[in-house]
């Protein structure tokens, strides 16, 4: 689902009277949500198990496996 489709199907009307346009609305809540993915990868990579001496976990293992669940070309 697309912001513009949230936007739509919440019933919230694209503000027409304000500064700033729809098409702004929708931006803004792209980048919202593209910030809040990538401190989730973060955090989810910062707690991630270090592994044990015989099968270790590496941070860009990790890192990618995260980045790949949830692209954010996903996000639009």
């Amino acid at each position: 689902m697309t912001a513009e489709e949230l936007l739509k199907l919440k019933g919230y009307a694209l503000p027409k009277h304000i500064l700033v346009s729809g098409n702004d609305v929708v931006k803004l809540m792209i980048e919202f949500a593209k910030y809040h993915v990538k401190l989730a990868i973060k955090e989810c990579i910062e707690e991630a198990p270090s592994g044990s001496s015989t099968d270790p976990v590496y941070y860009e293992d990790v890192e990618n496996a995260l980045k790949d669940c949830y692209p954010l070309t996903n996000i639009k």
